[in-house]
This record gives C-alpha cells, structure tokens and sequence, in this order.
C-alpha cells in the first residue's frame, strides 16, 4: 500500500507493522523556519514540513508505528544527520508542550465563559418570573422573548467548546508527541524529481 500527495514533499510506503513517511529535502535551510528560540536546538521547522507530516500522520491511529525517512543530498556530514534528528524530536516535543498549554487556556476560558453564561442566563430568567401574571403587551412578549434567547445564546459558545471544541486541539497535542519520540531514518540520494523535493 502506498500513499502519495501530489506535487509534494512526502510519501507514505507501507510494510508489516510500520509505516515509513518519506522526505525529500534539496537543501538543508529548507528544513527549518526564522525563529525567536535562543537555542540552536530549538530551530523552527518549515511551517510547511509541519503541516505535510501532521496530515499524513493523523490518517492513521496514534497506536500506528510510524517512521519518519528524510532524504537528504549526498554530502551531509554524521554531525549534520545527528543534528537534524536531535532538532526534530525537540521541536516537535516544544509543540506539543506548547498546544497543551493552549488547551489548558481553552479549558480556563471554557470555566469563565461557563460561569458568566450561567449567570447571565440566571438573571434573564429572574426577570422573566416579575411578568408572570401581568397582562402581556406585544412590547412585552417581545423583551420577554429577547431575554430568553440572550441568556440560552450567552451558553453557546461554552456548550459547542466542550462538546466539540477541545476534540481537535487534544488530538494535534497527542500526534505532536507521538512525533517527539518517532524513530527517525535518514538516507541520502543522489537525484530526485523536482516535484517531489522540498525547495
């Protein structure tokens, strides 16, 4: 079985129990991105490089072996090979960290948005209880029905997040570690097609 994306950088071979995610790269600036990170081991990966592999990975379960083989030009030195898998796992091991902390921001806003909705909702319906019994004007079924629709609309976002806003963020943060820790092969070639090589 193979998998392939058209016009990229990567394809997906196969074997028994593993599935080996295939990398051309030309040159070895393209691996990585301007960053504010202080440590060399910190490099930025292309933004690009990052999206092609977190796509191709999520077709298949987190339980999935997979493999990363990064084919790089005749030339690169035992040092050059250490470095990029060493820049690899710590990257990746940062964006993972770094997703788990937008989620745990998500879940804090979830809690504050949750109480103020709540609230809000407990206090149109107060006023709804001081016209029960008073003689309902066309204005007043109106405002009546304005606060019951604010108060439900104010727990909107909460209830959409909870049921299906944290789903996608946990799952990145899940592949992103499973990324930090993925065996890493790297060959080198001699030529490649030009459309299946990261310029």
């Amino acid at each position: 079985m193979a998998f392939g994306i058209k016009d990229g950088c990567i394809n997906l071979t196969q074997a028994k129990d593993i599935i080996d995610l295939h990398i051309y790269i030309e040159n070895l600036e393209n691996l990585y991105t301007e960053t504010n990170y202080s440590s060399e081991r910190s490099k930025a990966l292309n933004p690009d490089l990052e999206k092609y592999i977190l796509n191709s990975i999520q077709n298949y379960r987190l339980k999935t072996n997979i493999r990363l083989v990064i084919h790089l030009p005749m030339g690169i030195s035992a040092q050059n090979i250490s470095e990029i898998k060493r820049s690899f796992y710590d990257y990746f091991s940062l964006r993972a960290k770094e997703t788990d902390s937008h989620l745990k921001r998500k879940f804090r806003q979830w809690r504050l948005n949750l109480s103020i909705g709540t609230v809000f909702l407990a206090v149109c319906l107060a006023v709804l209880e001081m016209f029960e019994g008073k003689t309902e004007t066309n204005g007043v079924k109106l405002l009546k029905e304005s606060l019951l629709i604010m108060g439900w609309v104010s727990l909107w976002e909460p209830i959409t997040f909870i049921l299906f806003g944290w789903h996608p963020i946990l799952k990145k943060k899940m592949y992103l570690k499973k990324l930090s820790s993925t065996p890493i092969s790297i060959l080198k070639y001699m030529n490649r097609s030009n459309n299946n090589v990261i310029r």
